[in-house]
């Protein structure tokens, strides 16, 4: 009797795997993230900086729905200046049913290499944003260069907001 119900118990078990797919053959988990180049709409940088200090490049825009989730920046340097690009995570576990744009802000670090005009390029999946700050030799950052699409106002910061709007998210 013991035993019956071992095998019934161990039958049930592989039943289970079986149906939710797991094989013998193939024991590595599907990968449960896709990444990819994410919208941008605005890009803002100082006027200026002091080589000595860490230019904090801030990038506006927005996710394709709220399964996804700012992941972080791949920077490239080149001779022309900095290509920047926003990378998402979308968690394939969660339900993408819901095709609602959530807007994102985040700050890009960068640590100037030497001194004269950096040009900067934000390329989004949307749009290619460029802009450009002035690096010096010494003295205090000043003012912002603002790049924007569309006709929206001045930079602002939020903090997570929910509403008819959707959920607005800054990570910095």
């Amino acid at each position: 009797m013991r035993g019956c119900s071992l095998i019934y118990t161990i039958c049930i078990l592989l039943g289970q795997l079986v149906l939710s797919g797991y094989s013998v053959l193939d024991p590595a988990p599907a990968s449960t993230y896709r990444f990819d180049t994410l919208y941008v709409e605005h890009v803002a940088v100082p006027d200026t900086i002091s080589l000595n200090h860490i230019l904090s490049i801030k990038v506006q825009g927005f996710l394709p729905d709220p399964s996804w989730e700012f992941d972080r920046f791949e920077l490239n340097r080149q001779e022309t200046g900095l290509t920047i690009l926003p990378i998402g995570k979308q968690d394939l576990r969660r339900d993408a049913s819901c095709q609602v744009l959530i807007p994102f802000t985040a700050a890009a670090p960068y640590r100037p290499e030497n001194t004269g005009r950096l040009k900067v390029v934000v390329q989004g999946k949307n749009e290619t944003l460029e802009t450009e700050v002035i690096v010096v030799a010494h003295g205090p950052s000043q003012g912002e260069n603002n790049v924007r699409l569309g006709t929206r106002s001045a930079l602002h910061r939020t903090e997570t907001v929910q509403g008819i709007g959707g959920i607005h998210r800054e990570i910095s």
